[in-house]
Formats: C-alpha cells, sequence, structure tokens
C-alpha cells in the first residue's frame, strides 16, 4: 500500500500531479473502515483515455510507434471509447471488492459476521453465543387431605410465562434440580406475637377479645405469689384501654405506675431438659418428651439428629405443635375484673351522737346474743355473727372462690369468699335485704371470729366492696415491628423442621416506607435454630428492604430455574466412519448456554450420545488423539448450532451406525428471557401435589448472542489476560468478556489495611446483578480461580442515577417542530443510554448542547435546567448544573444496616427519558 504523503510537501493536495498518477492512499489510525480503492470508474476511465495516444506497439516494424496517437474522438458512443468505459467499470467493481475484502480482514473494520467470527477464531476466540437467563420460582403444595404434605419436585420441570404485552412469546424456564416441596412450608410468616410475661408489678396487659366491657376506673386484680411463693393478690386500677379489633386484643393500662413494655418469656433450656440420660436418649413419643425437646434451643442439624435418635418424624412432631395452643403468657399470674360495686351495710345508718339514750343503751348491750358491734362513733365495721361481712344490698351472682375487694381511701384489703348469701338484717336502728359473706385470706385461711382477725381502720362510711370478680384471659403481646432493611435474623411464628442451610426461600410483603407497594426479594438460609416451639433463620446477606410484619409472607418451596426447553435424546443422524469431520444440525436452535464459573461465563446443555456413549464437548479438535470421543459446537449466523466431530487424527471419527447419534439440550436463550416477576405461572405438567407456581423476583444475567460490536472489543481480551488476572486491566477485560455482563470497572482502593481491587459490574440488560443470582455467583468464582490469590477482591453492581433537562430550541423554519422534537429526544436518549455511558462518567451542559446542535433543524439551544435525582427521587439543587458528577467506586464514608458494604460501588448516570422537556423558541427568544 502507498506510504504516507511527506509532510514536508508543500503540495500536499495533489493539483499539481498529472492525471495518469497513481492517486495516494492513506488511512489515518482509528477509522471505522479502510480506505483501500486505487480508484473509481471515473478516474479509471479518465486515466485509460488520457493514455491511448502513449501506448507503443512492442514488436514488429512499428515497434515503438504510437498508431493509437491518431484517435482523437473522446465521445461516448465510439466503440474503442465505450470498450474503455466498460473495462473502467469492471476495474471499478474489482476496486470495490478489493476494498470490502481488505476491511474483512481486520477485526474493527470487518463488517460480515463470518468475518469476525474467522478473525476471532485465528486467536481461539468463538462469538459468545449468549446465557440464559436465572430466576427462582416458589411452587405452593397443595394442602388438601387428598394430597401428601410432602412432594418432589423433579428437575427440568417446565414453567412457562404468560406474556405481558403484545409482541411478546411465552418463554419456558425449567428447574435445575430435584427438590422435596411441604406443605408447611407455602407460607411461613414471622413471629407476630409472643407470649407475656405479667408479673404483679405490671403496668399493663393484653388480654384477649375486645368486647371485655371495661373502663377507666374499673378494678381489676392480679393474682398470683410473691418472691417467697406466698399466695398475694394485687389491686389495679384502669387508666387507659386500646382495642385492635384486627388481631383481637385489648390493651389495658394501670394507674399511677409508668408504662414499661412487656417482654418475652422465650427461654432456651439446658441440655438437661431434653431428657437425655446415660441410659439413652428417650424413645417414647410422648407430649412431656416432645415438649422437653422443644424446650430446648437447637441448630437444625441437632434437632435432625436429635429426632433421628428418637425414631421420630419430623411430620409427627410438626403435627402435635399444631394441635397445641401456643401459651398467651408465662407465669402463674390470673387477672380479674370486680364488675359489681356496693357500699357496706350501716353506711347510711343515723350518726351514733343524734340516737336517744335508750337506743345508745341498747347499742352497748355487749351480751346481747345476735350482736357484736363496733361503736358507731369510730365507723367501724359491723360483723354479724352469722358472716364475715354485709354489703348493702343483694348481688346476684357472687359464687364461692370469688374475689371481695374492700377498699379505702389509701388502702385496700382483698379476700376469697368462701359464702355467699341473701339476708334480712336489723342493726344501726335500720333493716334491709343485705348479702352476707363469707371471708377467707387471698391463701384460703378462714377468718376467725374474734376481733383480731379484722382490720378495724376500715370503717362502715369510709370503705366500699368491689365483688363479682371474672377471670380475663390473657392475650399474647402482639409484635408490630416492621423488619428493617438490613436484618439478617427472623423468628418464625412457629416451628418450622426440615429447612436446610444455604436454601433459597422466597420474602414478600409490602414495603414499610411505601405504603402500598410489594416487594419480593430471594434469600439464602445461613443459620436455622430451634428454640421454644419457634424457629429462627438467619440469612446471608441483610433484607433489601424494610417490610410491614404483619404482610411479610416466606415461601421455602423455592428451587433456581433457567430458560430453556429441553428436546430429549433427539436423533440427529447416522455415524459413518468413513466419512471425516461430520457435522450434524440441532434441529431447535437457539442451543440454551447457562451462566457459568467458567473463563467465557457460560457452558453449553448439550450432551450428545453417539451408540449410548457421552462424548465430550470441547472447544477445539486441534491436538486430540485420532480416539478422543470429542465434539466441537459451532453457531451459524442464522443462530443454528452444529455439532462437528473429529476427523480420525484430531479427534476421533464417528462410528457407523443407524441413527445412532442422539443430542439432548435445551432450547432458548437471550434477552427474551428476562421475563418480569409474576409471570412464570403456566407449569406445563403439574407435578403431583402442586397447586400453583409464580417466580417472586424478575428473571435476570441473560444476553443475547454476541454482536460484532461486542464481538470486537471482546475478542482482543481474552488474549490480554490469556485466562489469568494479573494488571487491574486484567480484571476489568475478565469481566467484560464474561457472558451475562454488559459493563465492568476496576479499580483500587483502600481499605485501611490493604489494597482492594473492587470492579463495578452492570448485567448485559442494563440491570443490577444481585449477590443472589448465578451470574454473581459464577462471576465471583470465575475471577477466584484466574486471579492472584493474595489480592483481595471485591464485586459490586453499580449504583444507577439519572438526570433531568429543559430546553428551549430555536429551530429552522423549514423543518417542522414535531420532526426536530421527536429526533431531539431519540438523540438524546441514545447518547445517554446505558449502552453509551461509562461508570463514573459525568454530563456536561456543554455536551448536551453540542448534542442538541447536531440534529438537524437546530439553530439555537438555551438550556434552562440540567439536574440530578438525589436518593427520595427529587430534584438535587441547583436546577441548572453546569456539571452532573458520577461517582467512581470508593470506599463506603458510614455503612449502614441498609448498606454495610465497606465500599460503593461505581454510579452510572443516565437521562431519565420520561423527563426530557423541549419547548418551542421563537425568534425572539421567547
Amino acid at each position: 500500500m502507498p506510504e504516507a504523503p511527506d509532510s514536508t510537501d508543500l503540495s500536499t493536495c495533489g493539483c499539481c500531479e498529472s492525471s495518469l498518477e497513481e492517486p495516494l492512499v492513506y488511512n489515518p489510525p482509528g477509522q471505522p473502515t479502510l480506505n483501500y480503492r486505487i480508484g473509481q470508474h471515473s478516474a479509471f476511465l479518465r486515466r485509460m483515455i488520457a493514455r491511448l495516444g502513449q501506448q507503443e506497439l512492442p514488436d514488429g516494424e512499428q515497434a515503438g510507434s504510437r498508431p493509437l496517437a491518431k484517435l482523437t474522438t473522446r465521445t461516448a458512443d465510439d466503440p474503442a471509447i465505450a470498450m474503455l468505459d466498460a473495462w473502467a467499470t469492471v476495474a471499478h467493481v474489482l476496486a470495490f471488492y478489493q476494498e470490502r475484502i481488505a476491511n474483512e480482514g481486520y477485526l474493527r473494520t470487518a463488517t460480515e459476521r463470518r468475518s469476525v467470527l474467522e478473525l476471532a477464531r485465528a486467536i481461539g476466540y468463538e462469538l459468545a453465543p449468549g446465557v440464559a437467563a436465572q430466576t427462582f420460582l416458589a411452587f405452593t403444595v397443595d394442602e388438601s387431605d387428598q394430597t401428601p404434605d410432602e412432594t418432589t419436585i423433579s428437575a427440568g420441570t417446565q414453567v412457562q410465562s404468560i406474556p405481558a404485552k403484545e409482541g411478546e412469546l411465552p418463554q419456558t424456564f425449567e428447574t435445575a434440580a430435584d427438590f422435596e416441596a411441604k406443605a408447611w412450608w407455602n407460607a411461613l410468616r414471622p413471629q407476630l406475637s409472643l407470649p407475656q410475661e405479667v408479673t404483679l408489678n405490671s403496668t399493663q396487659v393484653f388480654l384477649r377479645s375486645t368486647s371485655l366491657n371495661l373502663a377507666a376506673g374499673d378494678r381489676m386484680l392480679l393474682v398470683g405469689k410473691d418472691a417467697n411463693g406466698d399466695p398475694t393478690v394485687v389491686r389495679k386500677r384502669v387508666r387507659t384501654l386500646e382495642v385492635n379489633r384486627d388481631l383481637d386484643y385489648t390493651l389495658v393500662t394501670f394507674e399511677d405506675e409508668p408504662n414499661v413494655e412487656v417482654t418475652s418469656a422465650l427461654a432456651s433450656s439446658s441440655a438437661a431438659a431434653l431428657g437425655v440420660q446415660s441410659a439413652g436418649y428417650s424413645t417414647n413419643f410422648s407430649g412431656s418428651n416432645v415438649d422437653a425437646l422443644l424446650s430446648a434451643s437447637l441448630s437444625e442439624g441437632r434437632y435432625q439428629a436429635l429426632l433421628g435418635m428418637a425414631g421420630w418424624s419430623a411430620s409427627d412432631v410438626l403435627d402435635y405443635v399444631t394441635t397445641k395452643t401456643v401459651p398467651a403468657s408465662v407465669g402463674d399470674i390470673e387477672v380479674y375484673v370486680l364488675r359489681e360495686k356496693a357500699a357496706i351495710f350501716g353506711h347510711n345508718a343515723p350518726h351514733y351522737s343524734t340516737l336517744s339514750s335508750d337506743a345508745k343503751t341498747a347499742f352497748d348491750d355487749w351480751d346481747n346474743p345476735d350482736w357484736q358491734v363496733w361503736h358507731d362513733s369510730l365507723e367501724a365495721l359491723t360483723y354479724y355473727v352469722n358472716a364475715d361481712i354485709y354489703l348493702e344490698r343483694p348481688i346476684p351472682g357472687i359464687v364461692t372462690q370469688s374475689w371481695l375487694l374492700l377498699e379505702r381511701i389509701g388502702d385496700y384489703q382483698v379476700y376469697q369468699i368462701t359464702g355467699a348469701s341473701e339476708q334480712s338484717i336489723a342493726g344501726f336502728g335500720i333493716s334491709a335485704k343485705a348479702m352476707a359473706l363469707d371471708l377467707a385470706k387471698p391463701d384460703g385461711t378462714p377468718l376467725n371470729d374474734n376481733l383480731t382477725d379484722k382490720d378495724s381502720s376500715y370503717k362502715v362510711r369510709r370503705t366500699t366492696g368491689f365483688v363479682k370478680s371474672e377471670q380475663l384471659l390473657l392475650a399474647a403481646v402482639p409484635v408490630t415491628s416492621d423488619l428493617l432493611a438490613g436484618d439478617t435474623e427472623l423468628i418464625l411464628n412457629g416451628l418450622v423442621p426440615g429447612l436446610q442451610i444455604g436454601q433459597p426461600v422466597a420474602l414478600t410483603g409490602e414495603q414499610a416506607d411505601a405504603a402500598g407497594v410489594l416487594r419480593s426479594e430471594i434469600k439464602f438460609l445461613d443459620t436455622i435454630t430451634h428454640n421454644g416451639g419457634f424457629t429462627a433463620l438467619k440469612f446471608t446477606e441483610g433484607l433489601a428492604f424494610a417490610y410491614k410484619r404483619d404482610t411479610v409472607v416466606i415461601n421455602a418451596n423455592v428451587a433456581p430455574a433457567t430458560h430453556g426447553e429441553t428436546q430429549l435424546d433427539e436423533v440427529l443422524g447416522s455415524g459413518d466412519g468413513a466419512q471425516p469431520n461430520q457435522r450434524f444440525k440441532l434441529k431447535k436452535p437457539p442451543l440454551t448456554y447457562v451462566s457459568a464459573a467458567t473463563v467465557s461465563g457460560s457452558e453449553s446443555t448439550l450432551t450428545m450420545r453417539v451408540n449410548g456413549v457421552a462424548w465430550q464437548q470441547t472447544p477445539t479438535l486441534y491436538g486430540l488423539n485420532a480416539k478422543a470421543r470429542n465434539y466441537v459446537v459451532r453457531i451459524s449466523d442464522g443462530a443454528d448450532a452444529y455439532v462437528i466431530f473429529g476427523d480420525g487424527k484430531s479427534g476421533g471419527r464417528l462410528p457407523t451406525g443407524q441413527e445412532n447419534v442422539t443430542a439432548t439440550y435445551r432450547s432458548g436463550i437471550g434477552l427474551a428471557g428476562d421475563v418480569g416477576a409474576g409471570s412464570l405461572t403456566l407449569l406445563k405438567k403439574r407435578p403431583f401435589g402442586v397447586r400453583s407456581v409464580i417466580n417472586p423476583t424478575e428473571a435476570s444475567g441473560a444476553e443475547d448472542p454476541e454482536t460484532l460490536d461486542d464481538a470486537r472489543q471482546n475478542a482482543p481480551l481474552t488474549v490480554l489476560t490469556l485466562e489469568r488476572i494479573v494488571s487491574l486491566q486484567d480484571y476489568e477485560d475478565f469481566a467484560r468478556a464474561f457472558a451475562g455482563i454488559g459493563k465492568a470497572k476496576a479499580v483500587a482502593l483502600w481499605n485501611g489495611e490493604t489494597e482492594v481491587v473492587h470492579v463495578t459490574v452492570a448485567d448485559a440488560n442494563g440491570g443490577m446483578v444481585t449477590t443472589t443470582s448465578d451470574l454473581y455467583k459464577n462471576l465471583r468464582d470465575a475471577i477466584n480461580d484466574a486471579r492472584d490469590p493474595l489480592r483481595a477482591v471485591e464485586i459490586g453492581s453499580f449504583q444507577p442515577r439519572f438526570f433531568e433537562m429543559e430546553a428551549k430550541v430555536l429551530i429552522d423554519p423549514a423543518y417542522r417542530w414535531e420532526d426536530v422534537k421527536s429526533s431531539l429526544e431519540a438523540t438524546l436518549k441514545e447518547t445517554f443510554s446505558f449502552e453509551q455511558r461509562a461508570f463514573g462518567q459525568p454530563v456536561t451542559a456543554a455536551e448536551i448542547i453540542n448534542v442538541m446542535h447536531n440534529v438537524a433543524g437546530v439553530t439555537a439551544v438555551d438550556l434552562e435546567e440540567l439536574y440530578t435525582l438525589d436518593t427520595s427521587g427529587l430534584p438535587a439543587l441547583p436546577l441548572l448544573s453546569s456539571v452532573l458528577s458520577a461517582q467512581p467506586a470508593r470506599p463506603n464514608p458510614a455503612p449502614t444496616a441498609e448498606n454495610p458494604q465497606r465500599f460503593l460501588p461505581a454510579e452510572l448516570l443516565q437521562i431519565n427519558p420520561a423527563a426530557i422537556t423541549l419547548t418551542e423558541m421563537t425568534a425572539g427568544g421567547q
């Protein structure tokens, strides 16, 4: 190829050169195409015509003569000129194809997929076939009596999506492994209540029911034992009532003491409570033995081991637990309300000083066998010989073993009623129908007849009796606190046996700080502990959102699934031992590749068998021995998959047989599998005992077959890393070439002790790469396999950020505003989209104005607003910024429960496509 022009030559335009000289071709670096043509039709024709008079005869008598010099015609209809025109056309066509061939010989300029594919193969790189999407499926087991509580869901169970909009096609996903689903795992709930611990000093109690007919000022009794174990009764007066009809409880707060929180009484038992004796574990399946097991704090592994030692089944224990009512409270405290209030007989008698002398003498007659009267001037209680106390009126419904509260200002006494009857009595100069009560002390000791058993400080006129006690049932304490973002531990609302460490569960609930918004996330179990009939879970990582506790439901019947439908034992054809490099085409493309911890980031789902014997896939047949049972897979431009076998020199030939070549593989790949949450609901074949299925979270991690632009960028990366990660750039190149990853950026950060490589990534669809996804785990494992183990590495998904803008635009009057506006919006969306922006790349006002000015029809631009959105979704001030920054990966200055990681990933600043405000500006600037 001609060299570049000499920079010292002052005549570089070529105007002084003869038209007969060959044109000078120069290609500056970095161009998308090569300029390789030596001329076009007009130049070829001009040069041939110019040389007509210079052509000399080579031999003969007229050697050296120029006979064509006499041809002076130059009209296009002359046969000689027409022949030159035809050959100029031939030269034009040859030069065009020569230029195309030259362009196809370089990776940067090749336009044909075959060219890029062959150039990539020259360095051992195959165009990535794409990768299938991955999600999790949550199954619901039928809980009817006609189906078992447990069922096996086999690997390969197919679930089809229901298209969300017109034009979409249903996609099939398959479970990746066998697992046992259980009915009691369908809808686990977080702990919603706790047994309340009520003491004699409690200042509030939760009571069952909302129709207790209580009011402020009502007298209540707490009956129990004091610290010495003696029976004790404490009077309480109702201060406030809080009724919760949804949870069917009434919270009663008492007077005179500050509120204190009611605490849970759940406590771990010692190992001795399990009943493990020197002679061995008791295998008798009795309530006491099961209760002893449940009362201990046990890991799931220890729990299962003890079940095995005792010979008990998990379902038997679960059945026993579900028949038991979780106690609403612990301890021996009973709560009573006193429904009736009455004065003491004689409270309305005339004062002693107002009586006549004869009457006073009669009341002072202590020898009267019917009366024993305390002096009325002392306002003492009066006791009749047939009862311990008389209330002023009959009160029906008083029963023995109920309670009497005698109350005076500043003090009270409580007695147990041992007898109750209506009697007509006379005394203090009055007579009436009264309620006679026989009493005992709280411990049941009867009162003696002597006055020493009667407290003379309780006066008739100053004492009030409260009777007709009714016991109220205690309610469990409702747990109303939200589940917080970052929480890793959760207590379930009961015993849940059989869960496994590492098992995925789907948590769904209403977001606590966004009413009405339902969220779902997949969590993996780290530890499982049973304590007091409750199961506590610990997740490998904290919750991404905060949830309202009473809306949360957890499904543990969860299995990973990937996009693609299995084609089982498809017959491809017959082997022919006489034919080298036999090839077969799979009948249902595209071949599914799933995410894997390999250098490429994916692996094929294809299994080939010849005469029933499995052959292994290999990247290349080169270097294999003549009998190697290997094959290679090549993907055509049309996404067809071809299986190619050896030639007997590099890899073994196929043995001759009749339809002895079969394939089992899955069909389906690419971004079409990134279906939304809740779309996978159609079971193609319903497993026995399964009622329904759904994907709680959206599918992710998919990537379409590699495009030419991506191949140009990714193919050299494999040569740069050579499957080994050493430099900082290697981390970025390795991650970017990994199947399913759309962008990657590696930076070195300091954690206070050592340097850490932080790799920020995004998936091929512009989405987040969650730590629970197969894509994240496989990328992490692949990097760990290829990197220096002494260098610390962290991977984080990018943080998307958005900016909004408003501008006035003056257009050329020859254009229509609607057309210019549409072009502007499309250009802005494309220029500042995920595909075009880099991690940490800022946006400037000058850049936006320049992009807008490059749109046809734009004359002037007045940018009025340019701002980013803060974390709350509101515009960040100022509303017009010259530079909008995007942060690179950096140390986290203030880790929180919601964001506990040590490093913050890089930000990707994109335009909000729904917030591009453009208005037409008039010539006057308005």
